[in-house]
């Protein structure tokens, strides 16, 4: 006689549920790191534009990058970022550093969620065009 082989009832429903748990987990990451990748993407075109924008107050620079930053995130529907979340800091060499540091809260199913931490830092070089 043979030896059966297979999977049980319980074995197959395991296998199920690990399946939809996994699956449900990757339909909440992946939106989160393409939003994320969304925001380094804004953060780089600020280097894209022209030098007649800016002035030399910093002051002011940086009022225009942040609009600038503000409207990136609208076209680019990044809603979980709040411009309060965003530091621009000028280095006194005609560059900036912006930061964005910002926290995603998911809902994963009942009362257990997901939460990312980002914190983007990047020089951008102002007026290169």
């Amino acid at each position: 006689m043979r030896n059966q082989q297979g999977l049980t009832l319980i074995g197959m429903l395991f296998t199920v549920i690990v399946v939809c748990i996994a699956g449900l987990v990757i339909m909440r990451v992946v939106p989160v790191y393409i939003q994320h990748f969304e925001v380094k993407r804004s953060i780089s075109a600020l280097e894209n534009i022209e030098a007649a924008e800016f002035s030399t107050d910093t002051a002011a620079n940086a009022m225009v990058l942040r609009k600038r930053l503000a409207n990136q995130f609208t076209i680019n529907g990044l809603d979980d970022i709040k411009l309060d979340e965003v530091n621009i800091v000028p280095d006194g060499q005609g560059n900036f550093n912006i930061n964005v540091k910002y926290t995603v809260v998911r809902p994963l199913f009942y009362n257990i969620s997901l939460m990312f931490n980002f914190d983007e830092t990047k020089e951008v070089n102002i007026g290169k065009k």
